[in-house]
C-alpha cells in the first residue's frame, strides 16, 4: 500500500477521545512515597512541572543538572576520589530508581486508561483513510481504531515496553553509562531489538536472556566509542582496511530515519569477520548488529517521506521530540498541504508555534496549513 498522507499523532489525540492521559492526571493517581520522592528530586533542582513536555524536560534536567551542580558530584572527585565517586553512584541510582517507578507506574496507569471505550470521531475518521501511514508517539493503542498501520515510535502498551526519557544531547565527557539510561535513542534502540526478538518468535524467557546479552552492547553503543563488544584479530583488521582504502567506504552514518544500511564485504572477508565475532558474541545479537554494521538502528516507519503530500498533526506539540519531528518534516520534500486539529482547551500561541515550526522546517514554500477541530 502506498501512502501520500502522513499522521503525526501525540497525547492530544487521546485526551480529545477523552482518556486521561495529561501529566497531571497521572501526577493525581502517582503512590505517595513515589510522588514524595519526585517532589525531593524536583525541589533539589528547582524544577518547575506542567505538561509531558515538561516531564520530559525535567528528565533531561535532572539526569544533566546534578553531574555539573554546585554540589561538585562530578568534579570534586579529584579532591576525594573515592567519597566523592560513591556520592557520584549513589545521586544515579537515586534518579535512576525513581525514573523507573514513574516508567513503571505510567506504563500501568495508561494500561488501564487504554481500556476504556473509545468513540470513534467523525472529523478524525474522515481524514484518516487506508492512504493514510501515521507515525504516533502515544502508548495506547487509540490510532487503531482509524488505522490498521500505525507505527508506535517510542513502544506501545500491547508491547509491554514504553520510552520515557530526554531526548538528543551533548553528554559530557566523562558521564557514566548508568547516567543515561533514560535516553531516548538508546531506549528506542533496545525497542528495536525488543522488536526483532519477537519477530523471530522466541520465547518470553529467550527475549530476556538475549536481552541481558545485549545490553553491554547497548551501553557501547551510546559512548564515544560505539559498535559491539568484540574484538578482531590484528590480520582481520588489516584486511578489512584495505577494503576500507579500495572502496572508500567507511562506517555507517547514523541517521534517524531510512533502511539499516550494511557495508559492502567480500564474501570471504565478511564470512572471516563473522567467525570472528561469533566466538564472542551469540549468532542472533551478530546477525541483528550485521544489519546495520554494528551501529545504531534508524527508525523504520515503513513509509517513503517523498511521496507524501499531505502532513496531518493530531494532538502533537511539535515541542516534544523536537529532533525527530523536525528530521520528519525536511524530508517531505512534496508537501504542500498540513491540517492540524484542535483540541478543547488549545491555545492560540501553542497552534501558532506549531505553524510556525512547520513553515520554517518544510523544503516547500508554498503550503496551505488549516485547522481543524476535533468534533
Amino acid at each position: 500500500m502506498g501512502y501520500n498522507k502522513l499522521a503525526i499523532i501525540g497525547n492530544g489525540f487521546d485526551i480529545a477521545h477523552n482518556l486521561k492521559t495529561t501529566y497531571h492526571d497521572f501526577y493525581s493517581e502517582m503512590p505517595d512515597d513515589l510522588k514524595n520522592d519526585w517532589e525531593t528530586l524536583l525541589g533539589e533542582f528547582k524544577i518547575e512541572k506542567d505538561t509531558w513536555t515538561d516531564f520530559e524536560k525535567m528528565i533531561d534536567k535532572l539526569t544533566n543538572d546534578w553531574f555539573y551542580s554546585s554540589e561538585g558530584f562530578f568534579f570534586s572527585s579529584a579532591n576525594n576520589e573515592e567519597k566523592n565517586t560513591a556520592k557520584l553512584e549513589a545521586k544515579i541510582d537515586e534518579i535512576n530508581h525513581v525514573f523507573n517507578r514513574l516508567s513503571e507506574e505510567l506504563q500501568n496507569y495508561l494500561t488501564n486508561e487504554n481500556k476504556k471505550e473509545v468513540d470513534v470521531i467523525p472529523s478524525v475518521k474522515k481524514y484518516l483513510d487506508t492512504h493514510t501511514k501515521a507515525i504516533t508517539f502515544n502508548y495506547t493503542d487509540t490510532a487503531n481504531l482509524y488505522l490498521n498501520d500505525t507505527y508506535h515510535i517510542h513502544g506501545s502498551i500491547k508491547e509491554d515496553y514504553i520510552v520515557l526519557g530526554y531526548k538528543l544531547r551533548v553528554e559530557h565527557t566523562g558521564m557514566p553509562s548508568e547516567a543515561t539510561s533514560f535516553f531516548k535513542s538508546k531506549l528506542r534502540e533496545l525497542l528495536n531489538f525488543k522488536r526483532y526478538l519477537v519477530k523471530l518468535g522466541l520465547s518470553p524467557s529467550e527475549q530476556e536472556k538475549y536481552e541481558t546479552e545485549f545490553f553491554p552492547h547497548l551501553e557501547r553503543l551510546f559512548t564515544g566509542r560505539g559498535g559491539y563488544c568484540f574484538d578482531y584479530s590484528e590480520e582481520t583488521m588489516s584486511l578489512y582496511q584495505e577494503h576500507l582504502n579500495l572502496t572508500k567506504e567507511g562506517f555507517s552514518v547514523w541517521q534517524y530515519f531510512g533502511e539499516p544500511k550494511r557495508q559492502n564485504l567480500s564474501l570471504e572477508l565478511e564470512e572471516r569477520m563473522k567467525k570472528e565475532r561469533c566466538n564472542q558474541i551469540s549468532e542472533i545479537i551478530n546477525d541483528y548488529g550485521e544489519q546495520n554494521s554494528f551501529s545504531t538502528f534508524p527508525i523504520v516507519t515503513g513509509v517513503k517521506f517523498e511521496d507524501i503530500e499531505e502532513l496531518i498533526i493530531m494532538g502533537h506539540s511539535l515541542e516534544a521530540d523536537e529532533e525527530i519531528i523536525s528530521e520528519i518534516i525536511r524530508s517531505l520534500t512534496n508537501l504542500n498541504r498540513v491540517k492540524i486539529f484542535i483540541y478543547k482547551g488549545e491555545t492560540e500561541r501553542n497552534i501558532a508555534v506549531k505553524e510556525n515550526l512547520i513553515r520554517s522546517l518544510s523544503v516547500s514554500e508554498n503550503i496551505k496549513i488549516e485547522r481543524i477541530p476535533y468534533l
